[in-house]
């Protein structure tokens, strides 16, 4: 990359993940004190853009391992290849009545079972004992989901519900050895499942190869879906230009295509930018697109009490509704803070705020909290030496035995001592690179 256009990193104990708007983002890590790795990041559940509003559909040859994706229309380009993409379907409601009156222990067939489930049974005088039992991802191993006995007691029937959050989940009736005259049954609703798929190799514009790496494991005859999302990042939409941690999510922003849009991970789950279904968790991945008048890109994020972000126009804050944490059942409180306008360049922490770079890298301010106005202001610390700022392309702050903010200009180390604490008024000093 060139001079400015540095990678802009979000680091968590051995792990650093870096955003370059040229190219994918990458994560380096420590495995040891000479095993140092550096790969793509793969995502157990990838950012995308909003779901298609269409009529094109997407057709899978199947709903697991490496197949084709056929399109009704245009929609796949060869910058596509690596990307992964949403997919979701509606699984019919399903249904299993097992006759108990067949004697001997047996089970009946399985039938898949996600989202919310019913388990009754009928009948009068009946004595037996009932276990629901699961499986995920065809494992052949089953376990007891519930049990119930009857002892013969008139109309003693149950009725149970409960809800399966797998979608690969299969279930089965087992029964005891008695022959009884009654009838068990299960029976959940249609949901919607989803699954994520990667694009391995472009054969045209409306047929590319893929492999899921989240498979739909319910069987079935593939069938064509509207519900799909494209991959937020890609040769296509673009790179994320800025990174950063901020409540515990790892923040992207600022593709080609979404200049102002940022994915957040969900909590602790640092790869995973997915919503659970069919209900959504306050932990889970969020995105968000600023609001203004003119599209200015985002050259980078960062996180004091509130997530800031730097675009080509303006500065934000992001906060959570009501000053909370940023849930994701919630929209966010987005407010612009200022209108200087940043460079592509990471802004420098130093005394609760933070330095960041103009536009054309000529001035330099300070963004700090203001509780007087409740809300961020920013000061010009060039002022005074605008002379000396000619093209700002890196900077750092030190603590001691001074407070001075340092950057690299035009081949030169300018230093401003910067004493918030005491209000001292910043000055320039100048010292050639050797």
């Amino acid at each position: 990359p060139s001079t400015d256009e540095k990678p802009h990193v979000a680091q968590i104990n051995d792990v650093m993940y870096m955003a370059n708007e040229s190219y994918a983002p990458f994560k380096l890590s420590r495995y040891g004190a000479t095993d140092w790795r550096i790969e793509e990041i793969d995502y157990s559940y990838p950012p995308t853009i909003e779901q298609n509003t269409s009529s094109t559909t997407l057709l899978p040859g199947s709903y697991t391992g490496s197949t084709t994706m056929t399109a009704s229309a245009d929609t796949f380009q060869s910058g596509h290849v690596g990307s992964k993409w949403e997919f979701r379907v509606d699984r019919d409601a399903e249904h299993a009545a097992f006759d108990l009156t067949t004697g001997g222990a047996t089970n009946s067939g399985t039938i898949p079972v996600f989202g919310d489930w019913t388990f009754t049974t009928t009948g009068t005088n009946w004595t037996d004992t009932l276990t629901l039992e699961r499986e995920v991802n065809y494992s052949g191993v089953w376990e007891k989901v519930y049990e119930v006995q009857a002892t013969g007691a008139s109309q003693e029937n149950f009725s149970i519900t409960g809800n399966e959050n797998d979608p690969s989940a299969l279930y089965r009736i087992t029964k005891g050895a008695n022959s009884s005259n009654g009838i068990a049954h299960l029976a959940v609703g249609q949901v919607e499942v989803r699954g994520v798929f990667e694009i391995t190799g472009y054969t045209s514009a409306t047929s590319v190869n893929v492999t899921w790496t989240k498979p739909l494991n319910f069987g079935g005859t593939p069938v064509a879906s509207t519900k799909w999302s494209e991959a937020a990042f890609s040769s296509v939409q673009g790179w994320p230009a800025a990174a950063c941690f901020y409540q515990g999510r790892l923040w992207f922003g600022g593709t080609d295509n979404r200049k102002q849009t940022i994915w957040g991970s969900a909590i602790d789950d640092l790869e995973n930018f997915g919503t659970s279904i069919p209900n959504v968790l306050a932990s889970d991945g969020v995105s968000y697109t600023i609001s203004s008048v003119e599209q200015n890109k985002i050259r980078w994020m960062r996180p004091l009490e509130d997530l800031i972000i730097g675009t080509t126009g303006e500065e934000y804050s992001v906060r959570g509704a009501d000053s909370n944490s940023i849930d994701a059942t919630q929209a966010p409180l987005i407010r612009p803070e200022s209108s200087r306008g940043s460079a592509y360049i990471e802004p420098t922490m130093a005394h609760n705020g933070l330095v960041f770079t103009s536009q054309d890298q000529k001035k330099v301010f300070f963004l700090s909290y203001n509780w007087r106005v409740r809300g961020y202001e920013s000061e010009d610390l060039s002022s005074l030496s605008e002379n000396l700022f000619t093209s700002v392309n890196h900077s750092t702050f030190t603590k001691d035995p001074y407070n001075i903010f340092w950057c690299g200009n035009a081949g030169v180390l300018n230093g401003l001592v910067f004493d918030r604490v005491n209000e001292d008024t910043p000055f320039i000093e100048k010292e050639e690179i050797a």
